[in-house]
């Protein structure tokens, strides 16, 4: 009796895990929290990045073709963002960009890199020195710092892996996210095109905004002709060759604004950011699980979301055994 009542425990084990797991790949339910407007700097916003921690958030536009800064007393608190701190002004690399489209940092802040869409063959991704980590005011550029990109006419977004030797780059032109390799990590002038892209324009003709998870399996696509945002799953982690997209993997923003421009999430993706042009504002959602846009990621593809599923599963079988074995032991006696 006890070896039998001895394997139901293991089993009712296994079973609880495999709920964790199960649950973790439910249906996702994000939550409108509150905007911040940054209409009185830039009425034609597109780019949108936050500092590491989350105390500073970044815009850029092709209105005033400068990058904004706002420190958030909380950080990942849209509501606690205030007045802008300074800019920087990407027309000062050799006389472009002249249509700024997106924004992004090194994983240490010490390089800003600025996207410039002029809808010619100088479409180039700019990288920048700052003297002081995500403080954009400290920026510095030498001449010859730019990547050219030849694949599409309308570049809109981009992003990249964590060590930067991958990027990703998403035109509008021909509605595909294009991916690239950089030999040195954050080192613009050593990217090169690896032949490899992927067609979203089923999903979305007009894309806008791109953004990944942290581990890679999920990429992101927000844009005008839906006001959606699409929902991609990887195979295999930075690897746009093992996309795939399942219909229906969508979530409407047009509540918020008409016109999304790009996507952020917080560093541990409960959070997500919105930033639309039609208001010129950033929204942020609570999210119910990990990156859970549409649908949340199976927390095994995170060692930390491992963890808690161990943990969870452990105390459970404490407390199974707590109360079971007392009754066992009374019974084999």
């Amino acid at each position: 009796m006890l070896l039998y009542l001895t394997k139901i425990l293991k089993i009712f084990s296994i079973a609880l895990c495999s709920l964790v797991i199960f649950f973790s790949k439910a249906s996702a339910v994000p939550t409108f929290v509150d905007d911040f407007s940054v209409g009185g700097q830039e009425a034609n916003t597109h780019g949108l990045t936050f500092s590491s921690d989350g105390t500073v958030v970044y815009i850029i536009g092709h209105g005033a073709d400068r990058v904004y800064q706002y420190p958030l007393d909380t950080a990942w608190d849209i509501s606690s963002a205030n007045s802008q701190t300074g800019s920087l002004s990407p027309p000062d690399a050799e006389g472009s960009p002249l249509d700024s489209r997106d924004i992004k940092f090194n994983t240490d802040g010490t390089r800003l890199f600025v996207l410039d869409r002029t809808g010619s063959s100088d479409d180039r991704v700019y990288e920048w020195e700052l003297a002081t980590a995500w403080d954009v005011t400290t920026g510095s550029y030498t001449t010859g710092n730019y990547f050219l990109i030849a694949e599409d006419s309308k570049p809109n977004g981009f992003a990249f892996n964590p060590d930067g030797t991958k990027m990703f780059v998403l035109g509008q032109n021909n509605a595909k996210v294009f991916q690239y390799s950089l030999t040195t990590g954050f080192d613009i002038t050593t990217a090169a095109y690896t032949g490899n892209s992927f067609d979203i324009s089923t999903e979305e003709g007009l894309p806008e905004g791109l953004e990944f998870s942290r581990d890679g399996t999920q990429m992101f696509v927000v844009g005008h002709a839906n006001a959606s945002i699409f929902q991609y799953l990887l195979t295999t982690p930075w690897d746009i060759e093992t996309v795939s997209y399942t219909s229906g993997d969508s979530y409407s923003v047009t509540s918020e604004d008409g016109l999304p421009e790009e996507i952020e999430f917080s560093s541990d993706g409960s959070k997500l950011f919105v930033l639309g042009r039609a208001n010129s504002q950033i929204f942020e959602y609570t999210l119910s699980c990990y990156y859970g846009v549409v649908n949340c990621i199976d927390p095994t593809s995170d060692k930390d979301d491992v963890a808690s599923v161990e943990a969870q599963t452990e105390s459970a079988k404490q407390l199974i055994q707590h109360t079971t074995y007392p009754v066992l032991n009374r019974m084999e006696w």
